[in-house]
């Protein structure tokens, strides 16, 4: 299948716009049991946002966790937390040639929001139109402004 039919068949699947996320904004990730502490979280950057999910970089150290985790979105240099975040793992790729790091790696993780509670849909709600900016193209380059674009979401 060409690239052309694969960005259509992904734009079809999603329901949500997603928006690029301005910096120092973070998704962490944390073991919901965590053994004697030997378990590090989590954190990257997120790329991208919408009412659905988000799109993650971080660099994945050798002692990766296999166990469920609980997601937040903190801002950096801001009182903006969003806790616990009900999600499933959509995407997990290794972004080698972007970044090469040995023994570490640079990922990219997309993650899809389960149900959420109704102040977690308004913080979210709040975060994209107050933290993110633009659409996102499928090929996860620059945003493409459309003209008249509001970032409430539905």
């Amino acid at each position: 299948m060409g690239s052309m039919a694969k960005s259509k068949g992904l734009a079809e699947r999603r329901q949500h716009k997603r928006f690029q996320v301005h910096g120092g904004a973070f998704a962490v990730l944390r073991p919901q049991s965590d053994i004697l502490g030997q378990v590090i979280d989590i954190v990257g950057e997120i790329v991208d946002i919408s009412q659905g999910g988000l799109m993650f970089r971080y660099i994945a150290g050798e002692n990766r966790s296999h166990n469920p985790f609980e997601l937040d979105i903190v801002l950096a240099g801001d009182d903006f937390r969003l806790d616990k975040i009900p999600f499933r793992a959509a995407s997990d790729v290794d972004m080698a040639g972007e970044l090469s790091l040995s023994p570490t790696t640079v990922r990219r993780q997309g993650v899809q929001f389960g149900m959420l509670t109704h102040d977690q849909k308004a913080q979210l709600q709040y975060f994209i139109q107050n933290y993110a900016t633009g659409t996102v193209r499928l090929d996860y380059s620059a945003p493409v402004k459309e003209e008249g674009q509001s970032l409430s979401c539905r």
